[in-house]
């Protein structure tokens, strides 16, 4: 399971990258954040095709696989300064292409973010939440808590940011896991219309399997209007790890992601 699409499309989204100045953007910028009493729904879309690299993809149907995410992220201001965050997430995989397999998971998670910095030229976000995964490609009732900081910067030429997350699971013993994930992006707003943001972000996981991915994301963003926006956009691998990855009745097999790529579209609406 990627971190890279999992969890930034459940949970780092738009409403994780937003600031208090709501009311002087789109709410396609990552600066928005919901004002006091203000609702933001962040609806997604994902699609992923992947090949995978083994030392035993010859005695396997082939080595290809796909993804496909829906997701809905929902914010409310509390105050100026605290936002309720929460989503649900569904994830189909389907190992057709590898082996007679297809997993279904579904996560939800529910949170308190905090505005530290909000003066127009810095912004410094933060949220705490807690998550729960349960299906086929994880253990039932998986609890976790994940910790997301984001730090930018409003310049004349863009609004450059940086972000990290990390996750870590609570009730898996000695089986425990734990992700950290970092985005360094830029945003452009083109006119007041359009936006374009081009970011990379590099996954690691701290557990048996220390898989190491870096991969990079583009998108145009077209606000309607001010308060209702959508936003197409393409990710893809620039490397990964070889890691373990559970295949059937193989078991653990060394497994490298060769080519991990796909789109996303999203529609986000201020209330």
């Amino acid at each position: 399971m990627k971190k890279s699409v999992i969890a930034a499309t459940c949970a780092a989204t738009l409403l994780l990258g937003m600031t208090a100045y709501a009311n002087e953007y789109p709410v396609t910028h990552p600066f928005y954040l919901p004002d006091k009493g203000e609702v933001v729904s962040s609806t997604s879309y994902s699609h992923y095709d992947c090949k995978l690299k083994s030392p035993v993809a010859k005695q396997l149907r082939g080595n290809k696989y796909k993804v496909d995410i829906v997701s809905e992220d929902l914010g409310y201001g509390i105050s100026d300064k605290l936002i309720l965050i929460g989503g649900y997430c569904h994830e189909a995989l389907d190992f057709k292409g590898i082996y007679d397999d297809t997993d279904k998971n579904h996560y939800w998670y529910l949170g308190l973010g905090d505005k530290f910095i909000d003066d127009g030229k810095t912004f410094f976000y933060g949220n705490f939440d807690y998550c729960q995964y349960n299906g086929d490609s994880v253990d039932k009732g998986v609890k976790y808590y994940d910790l997301f900081l984001k730090y930018g910067k409003k310049l004349d030429w863009a609004d450059p940011y940086i972000s990290v997350e990390y996750t870590n699971s609570m009730n898996r013993g000695s089986d425990n896991d734990a992700y950290a994930y970092f985005v360094g992006g830029v945003y452009k707003q083109i006119n007041d219309k359009l936006g374009f943001d081009a970011n990379l972000d590099y996954f690691y996981n701290t557990d048996a399997t220390k898989e190491k991915f870096l991969g990079a994301t583009v998108d145009l963003r077209y606000a309607f209007t001010q308060k209702a926006a959508l936003t197409l956009g393409y990710s893809f691998q620039l490397s990964d790890s070889m890691h373990k990855v559970n295949v059937g009745d193989f078991g653990d097999v060394n497994f490298k992601t060769k080519t991990y790529d796909g789109f996303f579209a999203n529609l986000t609406f201020a209330f």
